[in-house]
């Protein structure tokens, strides 16, 4: 059997330490890594696509053989990777798992919705591929500090890649899989942690994983954190001190300011990460409404813990394939 395929993305650019050790660390596990990454940094572009201008791809054989930069976003890399006409299809690949990250700084709260980290994972879970974003949640850029959360990120994956298959059962969204899903009321637990099996097998669930600087070596699941931002906004230019005139203004948009924690009774990432676990989250592919949606009813599920502290939807896909 051939080792898995995993393709490699981010938004901090394709040479960054965070992507090129995670690279080393499953190349050296013998799994097929594919690297497709931005050639700048696209920190906060979120789902951007580029429309306006072409994309230019470029293999970069001094950092390896399957390293290549995309003038694009990281949501472009994705589609340049995964469509039909795109870079995979040439080579023969089909990934068995996408990895975005590993990001330097935090992925919580609604950080996700700006991060072109997790909207790297996100595009690749449209075309039907498990995802997980990954990210250092850190100031400090150590690389003993990129290195423990590439070695969380492995200890995670390597065990999604033990019940994965091989080829992803939903790659580019057949039309024959389309539907909506219905969830009857009268499922029971284990049904509802396979039915999160089942959603994350075919890119409707992926996973935001954020690994602080001192870990703990344990994981918990978590929701989003609520957080808010204040003050964000740096006027840079000099002006008369009499002049009201808002012309010409240079301005810089700063994450310095006031941030204000809105309390949750439930576990939080941000929560989990002050105690030095790692954080998993569960989210849905799709937003509210869409046909591909998963109920809240299902998502509840997602934040249970197992022992070792992985979502047990997790803990069980193990266990059972531990009996085949």
């Amino acid at each position: 059997m051939n080792p898995p395929c995993i393709l490699l993305t981010n938004d901090d650019g394709v040479t960054s330490p965070g992507i090129l050790l995670l690279a080393k660390r499953f190349t050296s596990w013998g799994c097929k890594v594919i690297v497709v990454a931005p050639d700048t940094d696209q920190s906060a572009c979120s789902h951007r696509l580029t429309m306006s201008s072409d994309l230019r791809m470029k293999q970069l054989r001094n950092f390896g053989e399957n390293i290549f930069s995309v003038s694009g976003s990281p949501a472009d890399c994705v589609s340049v990777a995964l469509d039909p006409n795109g870079l995979l299809y040439y080579k023969n690949l089909v990934p068995t798992m996408a990895i975005s990250g590993i990001n330097l700084g935090p992925n919580t709260s609604h950080d996700v919705l700006h991060s072109g980290t997790f909207a790297g994972a996100r595009h690749a879970a449209f075309y039907g591929v498990p995802s997980v974003a990954t990210s250092l949640a850190s100031n400090d850029m150590r690389e003993e500090n990129i290195l423990t959360a590439v070695e969380a990120t492995f200890q995670l994956c390597s065990k999604l890649l033990t019940f994965l298959p091989q080829r992803p059962k939903n790659f580019q969204r057949p039309l024959s899989t389309f539907y909506r899903r219905r969830v009857e009321e009268s499922l029971t637990e284990d049904q509802y942690f396979d039915l999160l099996l089942q959603c994350f097998q075919t890119g409707d669930l992926l996973l935001n994983l954020n690994v602080p600087s001192k870990w703990n070596g344990k994981f918990l699941s978590t929701s989003l954190g609520g957080v808010f931002y204040r003050d964000v906004l740096q006027r840079v230019s000099e002006k008369e001190e009499n002049s009201r005139s808002t012309e010409d203004e240079i301005f810089r948009l700063v994450v310095h300011g006031g941030i204000d924690f809105v309390p949750d009774e439930r576990l939080t990432d941000i929560e989990v990460l002050r105690k030095k676990f790692a954080s998993i989250t569960c989210l849905s592919t799709w937003p509210e409404t869409h046909p591909f949606e998963i109920p809240c009813s299902v998502l509840k599920y997602a934040l249970q813990s197992s022992k070792n502290g992985f979502p047990t939807w997790i803990e069980k896909a193990l266990e059972l394939q531990s009996q085949l």
